[in-house]
């Protein structure tokens, strides 16, 4: 990881409502896959859903079944696209209507994509992605001002070619927390500070002429059977 050190540090790109319609996002997180677990990068590699990560998104759909969610909004990326579709089967959306976007996929890691946490942190490569997000860029990848820059983009084209209603986003913790930070005015200074659980829900409300409200940040469902409570 290198800084870019001619970025200064500024306020993010805002999140912008549609001029007649109240929206309501649902940002969501893809299920665990085995690299989640193991603590592995995963960019853009086409890694699938395990076992458990299907039934988080299960758990997750179930819980917004009574939510009236009319459209979803997928990243292209395999785990997304995978939970996606669970999501649908669970509130009544066909899974035809799933529509993918770029500005929604994770990180391009470049180099990382692959190693673990450890290695990484071994090896002395990450420590200043945890020290200054802000100024940040993966080695062969995408800097963080690009990626958040893409999502907010992507976001935003949404809602204005919408009507507003209840729309979700399947996505990646990282596009969650970035989004997260758009809405609340927060720099990238504070990424570490927002969590994104496998699986979980982040709610943010868009009216036009307000400022973005958060409703809620990364709930999270019991999965039948086991024993995680529901948090936020």
């Amino acid at each position: 990881m290198k800084s870019d050190g001619t970025e200064a540090e500024s306020n993010p790109p805002p999140l912008i409502a549609h001029p007649e319609h109240k929206t309501h996002l649902y940002l969501i997180r893809h299920g665990e896959t085995e690299w989640n677990r193991e603590g592995r990068m995963q960019g853009h590699e086409p890694v699938s859903l395990n076992a458990l990560g299907r039934e988080q998104v299960a758990a997750t759909a179930s819980a917004l079944a009574r939510a009236r969610i009319g459209r979803v909004i997928a990243s292209p990326i395999r785990r997304a696209v995978e939970s996606a579709e669970v999501l649908c089967a669970g509130i009544g959306v066909e899974p035809s209507r799933i529509v993918l976007h770029p500005g929604l996929a994770e990180f391009d890691m470049g180099r990382w994509v692959g190693r673990t946490f450890m290695e990484l942190w071994g090896e002395g490569s990450i420590q200043s992605y945890w020290e200054d997000p802000t100024h940040t860029v993966f080695p062969g990848g995408e800097s963080m001002a690009a990626i958040q820059a893409r999502a907010v983009a992507a976001v935003n084209a949404l809602v204005a070619e919408g009507e507003g209603g209840r729309v979700a986003l399947v996505t990646h913790g990282g596009i969650v927390r970035l989004l997260l930070l758009s809405a609340l005015g927060m720099p990238r200074s504070h990424y570490h500070r927002v969590c994104a659980a496998n699986a979980s829900v982040s709610h943010v409300e868009l009216v036009c002429g307000l400022p973005p409200r958060v409703q809620s940040m990364n709930v999270t469902y019991r999965v039948a059977g086991g024993d995680d409570e529901q948090v936020s």
